[in-house]
C-alpha cells in the first residue's frame, strides 16, 4: 500500500514506468518464491519416499531374519528325528528336545503373520493365516 502513495506525485509516464517496474519485481518474487516452494516440497516427498522405503527394508530384514530362524528351528527338529531313526537317543530325549523349540517356533510364526498387518502385505498375511490358526488350535 503504501508503495503505491507516492505515484500520485509522479507524472503519467513515469507513473507507468513505475508500475510496470514493480509489476516485473513482484512476478519476479513470486516466481523465485514459488521455485523455492517447489523444491522444498520435492526435497519432503523425498524424504517421505525415503522413510518409507526405509521402513519397507527393515521389514524385509526382520522377515528374512525371521525365516531364516523358523529354518534353523526346522532342521534342529529334523536332526533330532533323524537321531530319533538311527537310534542314537530314544524317544524321550527326542522329544525333550523338540519341545523346547516348538514354542520357538510358535511365536516366531505369530510374530511373523502380524509383522505383515503395518506393512500393507495383506496377502501374505492370509497366506500365514492359516498355518497361524493350526498353531493356536494345538
Amino acid at each position: 500500500m503504501f508503495e503505491f502513495f507516492h505515484l500520485y506525485l509522479l507524472n503519467s509516464k513515469k507513473k507507468l514506468d513505475y508500475l510496470l517496474i514493480l509489476f516485473i519485481l513482484r512476478e519476479k518474487f513470486l516466481s523465485t518464491e514459488s521455485v523455492i516452494v517447489r523444491k522444498l516440497k520435492g526435497r519432503r516427498r523425498r524424504k517421505e519416499r525415503h522413510a518409507e522405503a526405509m521402513g519397507y527394508l527393515f521389514a524385509w530384514l526382520f522377515n528374512l531374519f525371521l525365516l531364516i530362524f523358523l529354518i534353523a528351528i526346522l532342521g534342529y527338529q529334523i536332526i533330532c528325528l533323524v537321531d530319533l531313526e538311527s537310534d542314537y537317543i530314544n524317544l524321550f530325549d527326542s522329544t525333550s528336545r523338540m519341545n523346547r523349540v516348538i514354542m520357538l517356533e510358535f511365536i516366531a510364526q505369530a510374530v511373523f503373520s502380524f509383522v505383515h498387518l503395518p506393512a500393507p502385505h495383506w496377502f501374505m498375511f492370509f497366506v500365514s493365516l492359516p498355518c497361524l490358526f493350526f498353531n493356536v488350535r494345538l
